[in-house]
């Protein structure tokens, strides 16, 4: 029999059977001559380069990578080469929204609206734009919203918004959240409903409300939604009801999630779900809508689930162990391959199938299996394969399976199980047997390790006995007795007979029962003393058990030899010692007196640029060479302490302009520098004032 691998059942605390779906491994609908499916390692992350910032967001633009990472927005080459275009601001944990017209690249970012036309980037300052939460470009307007109007630019002049010409989602009271466009209509999504626009013309608002086509679902989040196979995904419910993942358009919304997806989305408060972005991706025959929840990520494979005629899913994580953030964000098919970002780091890189690596580090793969129930009837597993095609792998790795089961009959009630992988190019199979080498890696103490081998032993007599013996015993005692039945049934359906031929197969059925009944008997003793052995050996396997469990006495320690620090080598034996410096041991948080100690300030050589933004809890100083433009904002970032001091230098080519953000910098009796003297090397000195939460300038020179 097969054992489908699509999904698993687990319980919990809660009074139900749950659904465990694979962990980066993807499920593909493929026959094969051994299933009808298979599930391949999801695919491994490879850094080529890093940003300016955490990655907010991207784009493929005129053929190009287009990022907004920190505060930036970069250009991104396919080596990985970054060219800072200019600053955006923040919120730097704050997502952002792309979109473009014929000429212009437009970034929704903190509340603003700013334009790149390819040389020069530009922020829309018209009051009456108001908080842009999300943009969109459809015939030639940009659309934006700000949770209660929407509102367009002018076809004229895209950085002028015409009051006048505001329009509105009101079939419902509830806030708008995102704006999409499908099939050159926009979709307004709110929180509980969905309202589609289209384009009728006119001196004011230009776009006219479809009413036959509002869905009844809203989204939680300006990212949680996306265009996806032809239609509208998001992550959102209607009024009064429980979040869900549905597909909509056409006034119609098909729920995807299933119960399980539903009780995993449960574990999250609103406030939470309001910041998951969806994304889709279209690979390899795979249609991925991708829900990136804080410490995992939820995928659902549309192409997988029409050809299996069922919901499938799979998650994603970025440990080992666990649950933790996936950490590959805003897709970007660009250069020929599938760009990401990194939402824990400045890393930029890109998928691949070769390594199942996230950033260089191991994660998990992991799959469960339904309850193989046989209605109450006994069955004997003799041996479970698990057929892969294993690939390979460089010399001297060692990667693992382990397989985890519950057993009724055994003495334990369950098992992990760990095997070595034989690397091969074509399928193999496995018998999952234990392997003695990865448990007793665990076991450090020699009286440990006797008891472990009787432990393995006593099991591996046992498991003959119990195995071999009584199977063999057992099936020559069935056959035995089903040819006598079969000769009496034979001999009671034979009525025409004389009387002698009857009598004859009668005392024929008898000597064979007589002969069944001394074969039985036989079966029966030998039985009865391989399971006497049996128990003999079973009471030898808890005294190895005991033997596990027993405290072991305290072993001498040993010190290495000669005076100084003591240094372990890999945390198995101590190596050489190292000079012990003078005086006392420097403590983290003890209060010391420090005495011919150099401090080397952690200096930052950024790139000449037209703005800087200074991160003071990695550089204690910043020298700037080669100034060749004004420079229009100097920023900082950071959690500073009181009495910490920021030196800042600049050397133009000519004089060149500063300005520094009021945000975070302040005069004091010197006053803040706002140019470079010629040529000349210009050094500023600052301290913290935690008084006011601003960089006191202290010092120019």
């Amino acid at each position: 029999m097969q054992i489908p691998i699509l999904n698993g059942i687990y319980t919990d605390n809660t009074p139900e059977l749950r659904t465990s779906y694979p962990v980066n491994l993807v499920p593909v609908p493929k026959q094969s001559g051994i299933s009808n499916g298979f599930l391949r390692p999801g695919d491994g992350i490879v850094a080529n380069g890093t940003g300016t910032g955490i990655d907010r967001g991207g784009i493929n633009w005129q053929g190009g990578l287009y990022r907004v990472m920190g505060t930036k927005l970069v250009e991104i080459d396919s080596a990985g080469l970054v060219t800072t275009l200019g600053d955006v601001g923040g919120p730097i944990d704050q997502l952002v929204t792309f979109d473009y017209s014929f000429d212009q690249l437009a970034i929704a970012s903190g509340g603003r609206l700013y334009y790149w036309s390819g040389t020069t980037l530009t922020q829309v300052t018209d009051p009456d734009l108001g908080v842009v939460l999300d943009v969109v470009w459809v015939d030639g307007y940009f659309m934006t919203t700000d949770g209660e109007f929407l509102i367009v630019t002018e076809l004229s002049n895209p950085l002028s918004v015409n009051p006048l010409k505001y329009g509105s989602s009101e079939v419902d009271p509830d806030p708008i959240v995102a704006l999409l466009k499908l099939r050159n209509e926009i979709y307004a999504l709110n929180r509980n409903t969905i309202e589609v626009f289209d384009n009728v013309g006119g001196e004011l608002f230009p776009f006219a409300r479809i009413d036959g086509a509002q869905i009844q679902k809203g989204v939680v989040g300006t990212f949680a939604c996306c265009v996806f196979i032809e239609r509208v995904a998001f992550l959102g419910s209607g009024r009064n009801e429980a979040p869900s993942i549905y597909v909509g358009a056409s006034a119609v919304a098909t729920k995807i999630s299933t119960q399980e997806i539903d009780n995993i989305l449960l574990e999250y408060t609103e406030e939470q779900l309001a910041l998951v972005k969806l994304e889709a991706r279209n690979d390899k025959n795979h249609q991925h809508l991708y829900v990136h929840l804080p410490d995992q990520t939820l995928v659902y494979d549309a192409a997988a689930s029409e050809a299996l005629q069922t919901p499938v899913w799979f998650i994603l994580v970025s440990t080992l162990v666990g649950l933790s953030q996936y950490r590959a964000r805003n897709m970007v098919w660009v250069y020929d391959k599938w760009m990401v970002g990194d939402p824990q780091s400045t890393n930029i890189g890109y998928l691949v199938q070769d390594t199942g690596h996230h950033w260089g580090q191991q994660v998990r793969w992991e799959f469960g299996t339904l309850i193989v129930y046989n209605e109450s009837n006994g069955a004997i597993f003799n041996e479970m394969e698990l057929v892969s095609l294993t690939g390979s792998i460089a010399l001297g790795k060692n990667p693992q399976i382990s397989t985890s089961y519950s057993c009724v009959l055994c003495a334990i009630g369950s098992a992990n199980r760990s095997i070595g992988l034989l690397m091969a190019t074509a399928p193999i199979s496995r018998r999952l047997n234990l392997t003695r080498d990865q448990l007793a890696q665990f076991l450090t103490d020699q009286q440990q390790i006797r008891q472990f081998e009787l432990l393995f032993s006593t099991v591996d007599t046992l498991q003959v006995i119990v195995g071999s013996d009584f199977e063999y015993q057992a099936d020559n005692a069935a056959a035995t007795a089903n040819d006598a039945l079969a000769q009496i049934s034979a001999l009671a359906q034979e009525t025409g007979v004389n009387d002698a031929v009857l009598g004859a197969k009668a005392q024929n059925a008898l000597d064979r029962v007589a002969l069944l009944a001394q074969e039985t008997a036989v079966t029966v003793i030998l039985a009865e003393n391989k399971a006497n052995q049996a128990l003999e050996l079973l009471d030898k396997l808890n005294k190895a058990v005991d033997g596990l469990q027993m405290t072991l006495p305290p072993t001498t320690q040993v010190y290495p030899s000669g005076t100084g620090i003591a240094v372990v080598t890999s945390g198995t034996a101590w190596g050489t010692t190292l000079t012990a410096p003078t005086g006392a041991i420097v403590g983290t948080t003890d209060t010391q007196t420090l005495t011919n100690k150099r401090v080397t300030l952690r200096v930052s050589t950024p790139t000449v640029a037209g703005t800087y933004a200074i991160n003071t809890d990695s550089f204690d100083m910043v020298v700037i060479t080669g100034q060749n433009v004004n420079i229009t904002d100097v920023t900082t970032t950071g959690t500073p302490t009181n009495g910490q001091k920021l030196w800042f230098s600049v050397t133009g080519t000519a004089a060149r302009t500063i300005s520094f953000n009021a945000s975070n910098f302040e005069a004091s009796t010197v006053a803040l520098p706002t140019t470079t003297v010629s040529t000349n090397r210009l050094d500023v000195g600052f301290v913290w004032n935690p008084a006011t939460s601003k960089w006191r300038c202290v010092a120019q020179a």
